[in-house]
């Protein structure tokens, strides 16, 4: 969808618009569970409003350049760093059921991989 709509919009309005309905979206659940944040809270959601924003905003301007299929490879950095950032911050590790899924999901993507570029160089 990202880049089907790249191809009216600006990175900057997909950013806007997929910003804004994530906040309505979110709003709805507010009343029920919202409980006023320290300053320091108020200073990790600004960060991570921040850095939320940039990395969606690299998503979608890497999804205008390339396709999916070319970027594909490079999401499944994000089971390796949630692994590590669950060990380094959490103190927890996959289990092994966990860890059979990751080697599963990752298998098979880099099965499709070499597939396509198999496919592609014949």
């Amino acid at each position: 969808m990202t880049r089907i709509a790249s191809r009216s919009d600006t990175t900057n309005t997909s950013l806007f618009w997929t910003s804004a309905f994530g906040v309505v979206a979110t709003s709805l659940f507010v009343p029920f569970f919202w409980t006023p944040p320290s300053v320091l809270g108020w200073a990790m959601m600004v960060v991570l409003g921040a850095l939320y924003g940039l990395g969606h905003y690299l998503l979608i301007r890497g999804l205008e350049l390339a396709t999916a299929s070319v970027l594909a490879p490079f999401f499944y950095t994000q089971i390796v760093w949630a692994t590590l950032f669950g060990l380094l911050i959490f103190d927890q590790f996959p289990d092994l059921y966990t860890l059979a899924g990751m080697t599963l999901v990752i298998a098979s993507g880099l099965y499709i991989w070499w597939r396509e570029n198999s496919l592609s160089a014949t």
